[in-house]
């Protein structure tokens, strides 16, 4: 699967899906991802972004442990199939 990446935001969250094309990245958001509203945007992030575009990551989700950071290219090496990369819901990732 080539990979793209879709930040699909429903108005309170945004969630990063790595995905082969929107239509994959919405199918895989509405199948996986609690709906607290309907997707407002999607947006592709060029992959000319991928390398300075950084998530913030904490040890065991606890946002008291101090973050480090990887980038979208870092995050989705490798994936072969659709998948979340981060997310704004804190909620959801724990």
């Amino acid at each position: 699967m080539e990979i793209k990446i879709f930040e699909i935001c429903n108005g309170t969250d945004t969630v990063t899906i790595v995905a082969g094309s929107e239509a994959q990245a919405r199918d895989y958001f509405d199948e996986n991802v609690p709906q607290n509203g309907d997707i407002e945007s999607v947006v592709e992030i060029p992959e000319s972004e991928w390398d300075t575009r950084k998530i913030e990551i904490f040890a065991d989700n606890n946002t008291e442990n101090k973050p480090f950071y990887v980038t979208f290219k870092e995050e989705s090496f490798g994936m072969t199939s659709p998948g979340i990369i981060c997310s704004t819901d804190l909620d959801f990732l724990n």
